[in-house]
């Protein structure tokens, strides 16, 4: 695989996109969206498929009143002398334990806040050692509580206890961009756009030996194997689903305990972002930030959906009314990063770079 090839084609497109929109690197990768279906149909092996007229939503400037947002809580992020917390760039959240995980893959750290924003451990150390990693891709925590890290540069899986304590390091069998650890030792696996060796699905249930054991989302070949967008790729948890998304695509797709179940297609109108595009992002970059297209992650519930969209050169978080088909503004809260544990997550950002500290907002809708 070119790597170097990639990374010069994602720092030039994040760099492209950063001028475009005037705003810092960072916001890439903290950016999603999810709309709401309004017409339902059947695919093969009982999957369902919602077709998602994203414009059709209104737009208000009304706040979400409590029936809708029950309560906010923001939370501080303190270094207590594991992170530099002012020069973060937030890429993932989790919620796991009463803790708040978070990864930064600007600064390449993966650190534990307390459930009051103090940071109590760093996991993993950064180095060429046996035990250490370059560049940390992505990570999942595992029923059984191990914390592994996805090593994109070394291509290996690191695997930590609940301490968080090494205890071994895997040469990845395939090229994957992210994971999510399901039960029983098995894992969700995103295959990485570059890959060229057994890429007919885009993700993968493999078992703790990696061996593949079914492929979900068979591969369109619409996608630029040389450029590749920041992005969560999978979030949520086993009680609420699993959502996986990969920009630039138009559909995003929900996983629960017997596999793929729904695939949500979104329709953007003429600000579609045409198919010959997608393959080949930098010669058509222009074309492409001047569409809508979704990024980063989604959340889809019975009477709303949350999420982040980049709409024509502005991102915004917005709550998807489904019974109103309204559409409300929530950038106020910060960038939508996702839902697990019942929570929706909010990195609060300043774009000009002059925030002091990190906060996320930790919010739960009804």
């Amino acid at each position: 695989m070119n790597k170097s090839k990639l990374i010069a084609a994602v720092a030039a497109g994040a760099a492209a996109l950063s001028l475009a929109v005037g705003k810092h690197l960072g916001i890439l990768l903290i950016m999603c969206a999810i709309v709401v279906s309004c017409r339902a149909g059947r695919q093969g092996n009982d999957i369902e498929v919602e077709e998602i007229l994203f414009e059709s939503y209104k737009k208000t400037e009304a706040p979400l009143n409590e029936s809708k947002m029950k309560w906010v809580e923001t939370i501080e992020l303190r270094d207590g002398g594991k992170a530099d917390c002012a020069q973060m760039t937030v890429s993932k959240i989790l919620w796991y334990g009463n803790r708040y995980w978070v990864l930064d893959t600007v600064q390449n750290t993966l650190v534990v806040y307390d459930d009051s924003g103090e940071a109590i451990a760093r996991v993993g150390i950064r180095g060429r050692g046996p035990q250490e990693y370059l560049k940390i891709s992505d990570f999942t925590i595992t029923d059984r509580g191990e914390v592994v890290l996805l090593d994109g540069n070394q291509d290996v899986l690191i695997f930590y206890d609940h301490e968080l304590k090494f205890i071994r390091k895997e040469k990845l069998k395939r090229d994957i961009s992210r994971l999510m650890g399901l039960e029983s030792g098995l894992y969700l696996m995103n295959i990485s756009s570059w890959e060229t060796k057994g890429n007919e699905f885009k993700v993968i249930l493999a078992d703790e030996a990696q061996t593949e054991q079914k492929g979900f989302i068979e591969n369109d070949g619409l996608n630029d194997p040389n450029y590749e967008f920041p992005y969560i790729g999978f979030s949520g948890d086993a009680k609420d689903g699993i959502f996986f998304l990969k920009p630039i695509d138009d559909n995003v797709y929900l996983f629960d305990k017997n596999g793929l179940k729904t695939r949500y297609h979104f329709d953007f109108g003429v600000h579609t972002v045409k198919e010959s595009y997608r393959k080949e992002i930098e010669k058509n970059q222009a074309d492409v930030f001047a569409g809508t297209f979704l990024v980063n992650s989604v959340y889809v519930a019975k009477n709303y959906c949350l999420g982040m969209v980049f709409e024509r050169g502005n991102f915004y978080s917005f709550y998807l009314d489904k019974q109103s088909s309204l559409r409300y503004d929530l950038t106020s809260y910060g960038y939508f990063m996702g839902c697990n544990e019942g929570y929706a997550f909010f990195y609060v950002f300043d774009p000009m770079g002059k925030q002091e500290a990190i906060r996320i907002n930790k919010i739960s809708f009804s």
